[in-house]
């Protein structure tokens, strides 16, 4: 079975949403783009497609960054050509960070009574972004294992003739 062994294999898991914490971090410092969205939510729900038009107009750093760094990690793993489990996990953490992405957004009014300061809430939402890339990711590594696991050896693949 293959399993994420590797420290290339978690970096590409866990540096795409750790560059997309510190462009949220950038956005507050340089427009206040948490604190315009927390006030956001904290006024109720919000639209999905509203929200996601907001959060790439007021958070551009942080999705800027999270793009840099699937670029970088997808590149460096093509270039170090990383044993199969390793670009599985680049895979599994793409579509985790770009899942938790979409979800966000929806559960940000629920969290306002969870962490009502600004410092509170980017904390927050970092951490069940992380967490929910980690699980899509792990899910869908699982998922990808069970599907190698079942394929047919190789040499019985081959003809006798």
């Amino acid at each position: 079975m293959a399993r994420l062994r590797s420290l290339p294999a978690l970096s590409c898991i866990v540096l795409t949403p750790a560059a997309g914490i510190l462009g949220v971090v950038l956005d507050q410092w340089s427009h206040y783009g948490l604190s315009t969205w927390i006030g956001l939510c904290r006024r109720g729900t919000i639209p999905y497609g509203l929200s996601l038009w907001l959060q790439l107009n007021l958070m551009p750093f942080s999705l800027c960054l999270m793009l840099v760094m699937a670029l970088v990690t997808t590149l460096s793993a093509l270039l170090q050509r990383l044993r199969p489990s390793a670009s599985r996990a680049v895979l599994a953490g793409h579509l985790g960070c770009l899942a938790a992405t979409l979800v966000t957004p929806l559960l940000c009014p629920p969290l306002m009574g969870i962490a009502p300061s600004v410092p509170r809430m980017l904390g927050t939402m970092a951490s069940v972004e992380l967490l929910l890339t980690v699980l899509v990711a792990v899910l869908l590594l699982r998922v990808l294992a069970w599907r190698e696991d079942r394929r047919p050896h190789p040499a019985l693949l081959t003809s006798a003739t």
